[in-house]
């Protein structure tokens, strides 16, 4: 998928990422979630075990990620179904890179802070008690042009 690869490479330094979900009664949900990687396909996201997120995708496990590329103010819309990842050898290999990613982010802004002379009050190291891993399996991915155009492929 072309428009995936591009996606691929727009979130390489991301953070977070937009996910929405909707209840069976179709009550919509969109929060930003700590994006842990994009990989086979699939996007990882990090999330806490008792959010409203997830009641949502164990009743209906589908989801829509979005972001916006500023530069070339295109927007990008990518859906699929969910997994998610609760316990065993891969929950725990996944925490173990977001443990990575959570200690290179609060450096990056410890440094920025420093730089910019308006620190950060906030730097997470430590990984909350109840977390899990939503991995959606993209099976649709949208590009919005700036002039509204757009461009979508399948899985």
């Amino acid at each position: 998928m072309v428009i995936l690869e591009k996606i691929r490479s727009l979130l390489r330094d991301r953070s977070f990422i937009s996910l929405a979900t909707a209840n069976l009664k179709c009550e919509p949900h969109a929060v930003p979630k700590f994006l842990l990687k994009i990989q086979d396909g699939c996007v990882y996201l990090v999330d806490y075990a008792i959010a409203r997120t997830v009641e949502n995708l164990r009743s209906n496990p589908r989801a829509c990620l979005s972001f916006m590329d500023l530069r070339d103010l295109e927007g990008y819309r990518m859906s699929g179904s969910v997994t998610l990842v609760e316990e065993g050898p891969e929950h725990a290999a996944l925490l173990k890179e977001f443990e990575k990613r959570l200690i290179r982010m609060s450096a990056t802004r410890l440094i920025e802070g420093m730089k910019s002379g308006k620190p950060n009050e906030h730097y997470e190291l430590e990984i909350p008690n109840r977390v899990l891993v939503i991995k959606v399996k993209i099976e649709e991915v949208v590009k919005v042009g700036r002039q509204g155009e757009l461009f979508s492929e399948k899985a």
